[in-house]
């Protein structure tokens, strides 16, 4: 099983490097442009929800955001993909990864929208008071005082999200999208051969996220040591 193996890791690094590369690229951009929406999407919901004076309008959409909320937590990512791909998004013609993109990011934004309302629960509601009393309107209090807080409270929960986000992509395959995982697979089929593939795939993997958790500690530090 692992007799030649040197020869056949370089084998799978250098016979298609430009195809491994497109494929990392895939990996990163369904990954962080869903992190992206999905951190919008959150923001949105974690101020909607915390907002003082709910009127009946509001309580009808942060009932439609409960649900959505509800349906993202309660079904796997891959049924969510397959669902708009084959169901929802079938007569769009949007392509494969921008359909993945969407699935991802409404995806991470139902998760990261009960981490957001935390983060802003967590923090003296004297803070909103102050921003009103010097005549803020509640948008703007939310746009300057509590949302940055907020998102410095969260950070480490946000990078733990976006780490799972790549590691979740792995499924895009599903609908055609090649992704690292997808680009193995291809090459397990054209190669009868699966022990170094999937290894180079577990490594390109771990050499993501470690990069990641890098960024994201020299991003804590910074962040805090302005606090």
């Amino acid at each position: 099983m692992f007799d030649d193996f040197g020869n056949r890791f370089w084998r799978v690094i250098s016979d298609s490097p430009q195809f491994l590369l497109q494929s990392i690229g895939n990996t990163l951009l369904i990954a962080l442009i869903g992190f992206v929406i999905g951190l919008i999407i959150a923001s949105i919901i974690a101020i909607l929800k915390i907002h003082p004076t709910p009127n009946r309008a509001l309580r009808i959409i942060n009932r439609i955001f409960d649900i959505y909320v509800l349906i993202m937590r309660s079904t796997p990512i891959v049924v969510q993909l397959l669902l708009l791909y084959f169901g929802l998004l079938a007569s769009s013609r949007l392509p494969a990864i921008i359909i993945a993109i969407i699935a991802f990011g409404f995806n991470s934004g139902a998760y990261m929208s009960e981490t957001l309302r935390g983060a802003i629960n967590s923090i003296d509601k004297g803070q909103s008071e102050a921003g009103r009393a010097v005549g803020m309107s509640y948008g703007q209090t939310a746009r300057y005082i509590i949302l940055p807080q907020a998102f410095k409270v969260a950070i480490p929960q946000l990078g733990n999200e976006i780490i799972s986000l790549i590691k979740e992509t792995a499924v895009v395959g599903f609908i055609t999208v090649v992704d690292i995982t997808r680009a193995m697979q291809l090459i397990v089929a054209s190669t009868y051969d699966a022990v170094v593939p999937y290894l180079v795939l577990a490594l390109v993997y771990f050499v993501l996220v470690v990069i990641l958790t890098i960024i994201l500690r020299l991003l804590e530090r910074r962040v805090f040591s302005h606090s």
